[in-house]
Order: C-alpha cells, then structure tokens, then sequence
C-alpha cells in the first residue's frame, strides 16, 4: 500500500502569508494541480481514490484528476482561531505572546479559540486508521499542518517532530511500509 500525500498548490493566502481560510490557487498553485494530474496519469497502478480537504484549495488542487474524490473535514488545515485570516506578522503584532509561545511551543500551542498541533494529530488519527485499513494506495491532498499530522500517523514520527516535518509546496510525498520519499513535481 502506497500512501500519496502533498500540499494543495499555491494559494492566494501562501503568497500573502496569511493564516487560514478558504483561498483559491493562483496561477502558480493551477500549474501543480495540473502538473500532479500529469504526473499521476503517467504513474503505473496510481491511486483511483482521493481525499481532499474541505477547503477549495485542495478540492481545486485534485480537481483535473480522473479519480473518485472524497472531502474529509478532518484534512482541513489547522484552525487558527482568532488569527485567521492574518498575516503573520498582523497575528505578532496583535497577540505578541501568542506569537512568543507558537515559536516556542509550536506542538502544544493552541492559537486562542482554535487548535494545536496536538489538536490536529488527534483530528486525523481515526482518518488515518481507516485509511490503513482500507489497504489500498490513496492519494490526500491537504494542508502544510495537517501533512505533518499523518506523516506522524504512517511512519511514527515522534510527535514533538511533528511542527518540523518539511512538507514543501508542489512536491509529492510517497509512504510505503512505514518509509517516505518525496518527488518534486515540476509546475
């Protein structure tokens, strides 16, 4: 069992660097989207089954792809409460201590009136359960926070690593027996 896993192309909140929301692609993020479908039309035995978020950037990302599917509200990026919507420096300014501790404390701090990263490993855990279960090869097309999540789930990352976890923009993780690899995928 193959497990696909990649970021949503670039949206219009990455280039602004702003937290949140439900953004579409720009141009550049239309590019990977079609540079995936690409990609995954010339791969052997790809994955017939796709998670996306509920977001539109990652429902816009699998949109091309001649695959079945499948919204999951538990792929949907990690909920920045009140910092939603922001820049990241608007969030610094507005909640300098908030900011501190996110530094600091990235895996256990929970933005005011939203989730951590400890929030999001427990959102995905069951999701990812099932998938494993499922036993068959699967594409999941997320978020940057929600990625690191289910990497911890198939590989067994500790979870203190699970904020540090690169997951670049426009590449394509591959997980098999527990191992990953990344493919970049030219846009």
């Amino acid at each position: 069992m193959r497990i696909y896993l990649t970021r949503h192309g670039e949206s219009e909140y990455n280039v602004e660097n702003r937290l949140g929301g439900d953004p579409g692609l720009t141009q550049r993020g239309r590019e990977y989207a079609h540079a995936l479908q690409c990609y995954c039309k010339q791969c052997d035995g790809f994955p017939t089954m796709c998670f996306t978020s509920t977001k539109k950037r990652t429902i816009e990302t699998a949109a091309g792809m001649a695959i079945t599917k499948i919204p999951h509200a538990e792929l949907d990026e990690i909920n920045a409460g009140v910092g939603e919507h922001m820049t990241y420096e608007e969030f610094a300014a507005a909640y300098p201590m908030g900011d501190r501790l996110r530094a600091t404390e990235k895996l256990t701090y929970r933005y005011p009136s939203g989730e951590s990263y400890i929030d999001v490993i427990e959102r995905t855990r069951q999701l990812a359960v099932d998938t494993l279960r499922r036993g068959e090869d699967i594409l999941i097309v997320c978020h940057r926070a929600v990625a690191r999540a289910l990497v911890h789930h198939f590989t067994g990352v500790a979870p203190k690593r699970v904020p540090f976890i690169d997951i670049p923009l426009h590449s394509l993780l591959v997980i098999e027996d527990g191992q990953m690899t990344s493919v970049n995928i030219d846009s």
